[in-house]
């Protein structure tokens, strides 16, 4: 007989569940329980959805990601837009933004992604443009997170 996992299931309601995933030779059996006989604060992350550039990212604190290129300095602290915010028993969604919630970043450095060739030609023509395109990124770690 083995123990294969342990999970915390966020749902949308807020209500969360441990499902615990039995694995023996012949029986496959999955148990729920739910947040009363769990203390399941060791085991949720505290995490937020964010904007910026137009895109949506899910993040936790200590996460180090790659965004749409912005303006500010290596270095410099910034706010980012908070969408959703959970800390595991509390889930708060905003209209469109949560009210109080501040999810704070430090700009670590800024770059160029990979070069993509844009080959465009039109046939019988000989009518041919080869052009590059590197996206440029700035890559931030999520200092914290506060609701």
């Amino acid at each position: 007989m083995r123990f294969l996992q342990v999970c915390a299931l966020p749902l949308v309601s807020g209500f969360r569940s441990v499902s615990v995933l039995h694995e023996t030779l012949s029986v496959n059996k999955i148990t729920t329980y739910d947040d009363s006989e769990f203390d399941l604060r060791g085991y949720v992350k505290m995490f937020a959805i964010v904007q910026t550039g137009g895109k949506q990212y899910n993040v936790t604190e200590g996460d180090i990601i790659k965004v749409e290129k912005l303006s500010n300095a290596v270095g410099d602290k910034i706010n980012l837009e908070v969408l959703l915010v959970s800390d595991g028993k509390k889930t708060v969604a905003g209209t469109p933004t949560v009210k109080g919630a501040e999810v704070t970043a430090e700009v670590l450095s800024h770059g160029k992604g990979d070069k993509i060739v844009v080959f465009k030609y039109k046939p019988k023509k000989n009518e041919r443009k080869k052009q590059g395109h590197r996206q440029p990124w700035t890559e931030l770690k999520i200092a914290s997170i506060k609701m």
